[in-house]
């Protein structure tokens, strides 16, 4: 009978510990989410923050990657008229300076550490590629040169309204072994190499298939400083890139 009667109490006067329980939950629930969703925003700010420091390089070497993949042509309007300067012509800007040249790369990297050359590194402006035969190198007059094209290839592109898109440096300053071991799979190496001497690159004109807006910006700002005199020129469409010597 008690059992009864205690049974009837507790059905007309439901607990309110349960309800309250869930309440909390729902409280709890609501936290957790918003705590989430504050840290989603914050990680994507983050990204961005990042992609805006990061995404100039970054980007045109997965574009650079992608074109290579597919396969995409790119053409270098006029570039044979435009760059004509041989071997002979580079040898001119080595009159009264230059280095002599090594025998090895690691001879090479010696003059790093003396301060006559200097190290060159990705920046907004250009990134360099593997370079399997040559160091990243070049003597400082060489290397303020890179900086200089980098402004007047992106004066072009604010003039055309045109995203910048960095220039891929593929090859600078090589050892007497690495030109011997060059030659072995480019036709083209020759043993005398203007490369031997610090003041010379190659910059990769195919790393822009796809952007040939960009590429023309980029000729025209090569282009101008050669005729200022400020560099010797040429345009090797075997390799895919212009052979650069700084005056």
């Amino acid at each position: 009978m008690m059992r009864a009667i205690s049974f009837l109490y507790e059905c007309s006067h439901p607990k309110m510990i349960p309800k309250q329980n869930q309440i909390n939950q729902s409280m709890s629930n609501s936290l957790i989410k918003k705590t989430l969703l504050y840290c989603s925003s914050f990680f994507l700010v983050f990204i961005a923050v990042l992609a805006i420091e990061l995404l100039p390089v970054q980007f045109a070497k997965a574009t650079a990657l992608y074109n290579r993949v597919m396969k995409r042509d790119v053409r270098c309007s006029n570039c044979s008229q435009l760059f004509p300067d041989g071997t002979s012509t580079h040898e001119l800007a080595y009159r009264g300076e230059g280095i002599l040249p090594k025998q090895t790369l690691t001879a090479l990297r010696k003059l790093e550490r003396t301060g006559k050359l200097v190290r060159v590194q990705d920046k907004d402006y250009y990134y360099t590629a593997t370079m399997n035969y040559s160091a990243p190198l070049l003597l400082p007059k060489a290397a303020g040169f890179l900086d200089l094209l980098g402004q007047r290839y992106a004066q072009k592109c604010a003039d055309r309204s045109l995203s910048y898109v960095p220039f891929k440096i593929t090859s600078m300053t090589r050892s007497i072994e690495s030109v011997q071991a060059l030659q072995q799979e480019n036709k083209v190496a020759i043993k005398r190499s203007p490369h031997l001497k610090g003041k010379t690159m190659d910059i990769s004109y195919t790393a822009f298939s796809g952007q040939q807006a960009q590429l023309h910006a980029f000729i025209s700002a090569l282009s101008e400083l050669r005729q200022e005199k400020k560099c010797f020129v040429k345009y090797e469409e075997s390799t895919g890139c212009l052979h650069i010597t700084v005056r």
